[in-house]
């Protein structure tokens, strides 16, 4: 082969691309005192809600999903109310349409009733129209929650 030619003219630019990402939400609550075991967790703020098929309402505890998968990541800070043994395992849950989802539990073991974080990343697939979706606790007492926050991104 012989010698590599001159490089050619550039040539014209093509349409725009659709965005990959158009239907996400986060939302956060600074603090929610108090909640019972089985109980689900207000959320306050809504951060940025961006699309039609993720609401939520300030204050309510479910977000409200359009049929479809999401990626979901959610954190609290927990703290016992009271009722602490030397060891207290603590526990959230994802709920979705009133039941715990699976694979969206996060555990963690409080020491004499000392602050510990909890976190979680899962996919909800759910095909009902609405669904809701929020976060319960499920420590079999009372908890103290603060600095909690919830990502919804939808996949599809």
């Amino acid at each position: 082969t012989g010698p590599q030619g001159i490089t050619g003219a550039t040539g014209i630019q093509g349409p725009a691309g659709t965005a990959s990402v158009s239907q996400y939400a986060h939302i956060r609550t600074a603090q929610h005192n108090g909640v019972y075991h089985g109980d689900l967790v207000i959320l306050q703020d809504n951060i940025v809600i961006q699309g039609t098929e993720i609401s939520h309402t300030k204050g309510e505890p479910f977000i409200t999903l359009a049929p479809g998968d999401y990626l979901v990541n959610y954190r609290v800070t927990a703290c016992p109310y009271r009722e602490c043994n030397r060891y207290q395992n603590l526990r959230i849950a994802l709920q979705v349409n009133n039941l715990m989802y699976p694979g969206g539990t996060a555990n963690a073991t409080s020491v004499w009733m000392a602050a510990v974080d909890m976190a979680g990343t899962t996919i909800v697939s759910e095909n009902t129209s609405p669904f809701g979706l929020g976060i319960v606790n499920y420590s079999g007492i009372m908890v103290h929650f603060s600095d909690i926050s919830i990502t919804v991104v939808k996949l599809n």
